[in-house]
């Protein structure tokens, strides 16, 4: 358990690295029934009786999908490829991502030099073509377009950036936003005796209907 861990256990992700020979699998994964996690090469494969233990959970799963007509295992439980990418749905186009970033500029000057580096050599890597948004702040927000040139930067003291959002929309000279339609009221309950039609006898005065109303339709109409 935790408690017999030496050090504390910690995961580090990199979304954006390049690995070689990353194989694309253009399926929905197979996940454990029990806790969702995903079949990797640490989990055990039982194809006699059609079924693979979670190694997260324990948790045994019986096979479904593409395992149930697969004639070999699947391309994720390989070591070779401990690492795969889903595709799921009609395939995308070739466009990357758009990206939104914020960089605390309010650090010392040191460690903004480490971040501006950082970024440089993360911006770097990735594709020409990708759409970057960039959000600085430190005494105050500051959006930059980079789409024109030379770029333009919106400075917004705090006092402005936290205005309402219609107001804020319209300092960024942005349409506002469209107005929710209102649900119609539910239909007024009059009481009884208020000078509506209250059934046969309000639609036809204070007295029975004429005779030989509902005649002929049937019995009980």
């Amino acid at each position: 358990g935790a408690d017999a861990l030496g050090a504390p256990l910690g995961l580090l992700f990199s979304p954006m690295r390049a690995i070689d020979g990353l194989q694309t699998v253009r399926r929905e994964p197979v996940t454990c029934g029990s806790c969702g996690g995903v079949l990797n090469p640490f989990s055990q494969m039982d194809p006699h009786a059609r079924r693979w233990r979670c190694p997260l959970c324990g948790s045994w799963s019986p096979f479904d999908g593409h395992l149930l007509t697969a004639t070999a295992p699947p391309l994720e439980v390989s070591h070779e490829h401990a690492t795969v990418e889903y595709e799921i749905g009609p395939p995308r186009d070739d466009t990357p991502a758009p990206l939104l970033v914020a960089f605390d500029l309010s650090v010392r000057a040191e460690e903004r030099g480490h971040l501006l580096r950082t970024a440089q050599a993360w911006l770097d890597q990735l594709p020409a073509e990708t759409p970057i948004g960039v959000i600085t702040f430190a005494e105050a927000v500051e959006l930059h377009e980079l789409g024109c040139s030379p770029h333009r930067i919106w400075h917004l003291p705090h006092s402005e950036a936290e205005l309402p959002l219609d107001s804020f929309r319209a300092l960024l000279r942005l349409p506002p936003e469209p107005a929710e339609e209102a649900e119609p009221p539910p239909p007024q309950q009059l009481p009884p005796g208020s000078g509506q039609p209250q059934g046969h006898a309000a639609l036809y005065g204070h007295g029975a209907p004429p005779q030989g109303y509902g005649q002929g339709y049937g019995q009980g109409y």
